[in-house]
């Protein structure tokens, strides 16, 4: 009797372990994030393709490009990257050998891309390589075994400094007024008014001076600083005085030799800039932002005719 006693509570006892292993929870995959260092202490991204390498180095708060004479770079694009790689969490690695390194291409000599960060005397550094589906990627930590499958795109990847660059650096948000050739443009309680010289303030034309506004706060220009343009003392240089809530400029344009420049006071540099851009601004004039008068308005009534005479 205790005989069959014992078989039954063994049996029993691999029943329930059976039971717990089947429906024990599964440990919960890693939460480790792409970006490990503090992002707020990033000062340098370098990106590294067949040979090729970008670099973006944070100088008094601001990312430059040093292959571009420390030109500004695109923020928000590096912000866009920062943010993948901040929301971007590890799951189980799909694989842990050396010898998968070759084959997933992310070995320390076989590799799509290096990313590298760097936050003061910390460092991180990732391998990066075939991509198994759209907007998924292979990658590996630099001195790990570890390979990960995750989602991440580096379609908008670079190693082009020019492709980083800031094209927005010379806008003016919110244009309060504007100097030129004799014409002064402001905004007074929300009004728009023109003055000229040796004329009375008058009200201009709202929606080409919002247009104008407009064209300021979105300004663009088309590529990285070119060198200085020799300006003869015949050709003609558009000078505009512009003022917001944020600053007060000086904007230069010139044109020749089928290039159309633009500069502003705080920056030493010349850039390039779109033919109608540059139009709209080198031939502003006051015509193009006194108020319009209304058409008189036709008389209601035709003059009675002539009675014809009997």
């Amino acid at each position: 009797m205790k005989h069959w006693t014992l078989i039954l509570s063994l049996g029993l006892a691999i029943q329930l372990g059976l039971t717990a292993w089947l429906w024990w929870p599964a440990p919960a995959p890693q939460t480790t994030t792409l970006l490990q260092l503090d992002r707020q202490q990033l000062n340098e991204i370098r990106l590294q393709q067949g040979g090729q390498q970008l670099v973006l180095h944070k100088q008094d708060g601001q990312w430059r490009l040093p292959a571009l004479q420390d030109q500004p770079a695109n923020s928000g694009k590096i912000a866009l990257l920062l943010s993948q790689l901040a929301e971007q969490r590890l799951g189980f690695p799909v694989s842990q050998s050396v010898a998968s390194h070759q084959r997933f291409s992310v070995a320390d000599d076989n590799y799509q891309w290096k990313l590298s960060l760097k936050a003061g005397q910390q460092q991180q550094e990732w391998l990066i390589g075939n991509s198994p589906a759209f907007k998924q990627l292979y990658l590996r930590q630099a001195g790990q075994d570890q390979v990960y499958q995750v989602a991440l795109n580096s379609a908008d990847w670079s190693t082009d400094a020019s492709r980083w660059f800031d094209t927005g650096l010379l806008q003016v948000p919110a244009l309060q007024q504007l100097s030129t050739d004799g014409l002064e443009l402001s905004q007074q309680d929300g009004k728009w008014q023109l003055s000229q010289p040796q004329g009375q303030p008058e009200l201009a034309d709202q929606a080409a001076a919002e247009q104008l506004q407009r064209r300021f706060a979105s300004l663009q220009v088309t590529g990285p600083a070119l060198p200085a343009p020799a300006i003869p003392a015949q050709d003609p240089v558009k000078n505009l005085s512009v003022r917001s809530a944020t600053g007060q400029w000086q904007f230069r344009l010139k044109s020749g030799a089928d290039q159309y420049l633009i500069q502003r006071s705080d920056r030493p540099h010349w850039y390039p800039i779109a033919k109608a851009d540059f139009d709209h601004l080198a031939q502003l004039r006051p015509d193009q932002l006194v108020a319009q008068s209304k058409p008189a308005q036709a008389e209601s009534e035709t003059a009675t005719p002539q009675q014809a005479e009997p």
